[in-house]
């Protein structure tokens, strides 16, 4: 299976992937498959029975993250939850330690398939008694649920930080019959991503943020902030997808970042017809976008090249070999 992943990626031009997986089998060559771990299941310890029966698409997913702790708390030692907040913070840190010291380069967040992705600032403490009352059972208030979840998010966004890791977010429609647009706006969290607090924090807003991709790319003013294009170019042919391009390309070229989002969507379209795709439908569309802009005298041919190159290649080697930098010094 591994030299038939390769030939693909060989064919395509694709020279490094990052797959979202659980667990990296042993048959990915790490060498070309960089590994981005879900960590949305540390924001679902306590009992869910409310929010998995909200509708058909939460019984799919909320079990996914229930089954996924249980198998954290067994890679800790661990039999039941931790018996305090604190404890409970040690135990997600050491998942992160371990995850990242097995090559993982970033975690990524799925929760706007369960919620806003707008994140208050609850305090510890609060956060500690939310923990105390429910961790052994009983059914936190949505309002609680949601605290307790801000205050988890907030603290991987800081252990993210701290062990250089990138932030993921799905930020663009969902799949599934009930998936929040409103919700899932890459709007909620500009309160975050402006927070001077975690500016030390690469952020990465996945798919573009589509449909809000003429905000989303103002996002990324801030330092540390960029925006992935997977999915959009699977959503869009080449023809409009050319234009979310021509914009994003023209205010912050050096902050946009190719993507497939490859996935075996269903048995006609698989993960390799995701990457001939996405990378068929990047390439025109770029050609078009950059076309025009020096049609426009807006970039000289060589200056296109360049931002071409950056968006293929360029810009998330210089974003994730300097993270791997930092974490080996």
């Amino acid at each position: 299976m591994t030299s038939t992943l390769t030939r693909i990626l060989d064919e395509l031009g694709i020279e490094t992937v990052i797959a979202n997986r659980v667990a990296m089998p042993p048959y990915l060559d790490k060498k070309r498959f960089r590994w981005a771990f879900f960590v949305d299941s540390f924001l679902f310890p306590f009992d869910n029975t409310d929010i998995r029966d909200r509708n058909v698409d939460e019984q799919v997913y909320v079990p996914l993250q229930e089954k996924k702790l249980r198998r954290e708390l067994r890679q800790a030692g661990l039999e039941r939850l931790p018996v305090s907040l604190d404890e409970y913070l040690r135990f997600i840190t050491r998942i992160l330690q371990m995850d990242r010291a097995n090559e993982g380069i970033a975690i990524k967040f799925e929760i706007a398939y369960f919620r806003s992705l707008r994140f208050g600032d609850p305090p510890p403490q609060q956060a500690a008694a939310i923990y105390q009352r429910y961790s052994g059972g009983g059914k936190p208030t949505p309002d609680q649920y949601t605290a307790f979840q801000n205050f988890i998010a907030r603290y991987l966004f800081r252990e993210a930080g701290r062990l250089h890791l990138a932030v993921h977010f799905h930020t663009s429609v969902g799949i599934g019959d009930y998936f929040n647009l409103r919700n899932g706006s890459v709007m909620n969290l500009e309160n975050v991503l402006r927070d001077p607090r975690y500016d030390s924090v690469d952020f990465v807003l996945l798919h573009g943020g589509f449909p809000h991709d003429r905000e989303a790319i103002w996002l990324t003013a801030r330092k540390s902030v960029y925006l992935d294009s997977s999915l959009v170019e699977l959503y869009l042919y080449p023809s409009e997808f050319k234009n979310v391009l021509k914009q994003w390309l023209s205010i912050y070229p050096d902050k946009v970042l190719f993507g497939s989002d490859a996935f075996p969507f269903n048995e006609a379209l698989g993960a390799e017809e995701g990457y001939w795709l996405g990378v068929r439908s990047a390439r025109q569309a770029l050609a078009g976008a950059l076309g025009e802009l020096v049609a426009e005298h807006a970039f000289s041919q060589e200056e296109a090249m360049r931002i071409a190159r950056g968006y293929l290649h360029d810009n998330a080697t210089r974003l994730y070999e300097e993270l791997m930098a930092r974490s080996q010094r």
